[in-house]
């Protein structure tokens, strides 16, 4: 849990990075609401992704 935590903390420190995460949770919603299950898996891996990716570029 604690790596989770801090993997969100540093990744939204970014700029653009919070309203980017808010859109992508908007997406899922949608999706959610439309029952569009194979695009709520494909838009979640994304935005688990994201986070790693720019903590990594971060390194």
């Amino acid at each position: 849990m604690y790596r989770m935590k801090r993997l969100a903390e540093l990744s939204l420190a970014h700029k653009g990075r919070m309203e980017q995460t808010y859109e992508e949770h908007m997406a899922i919603l949608n999706c959610m609401k439309n029952g569009d299950t194979s695009r709520i898996y494909e838009i979640t891996l994304k935005h688990m992704e994201t986070p790693r990716d720019i903590n990594l570029e971060d390194l």
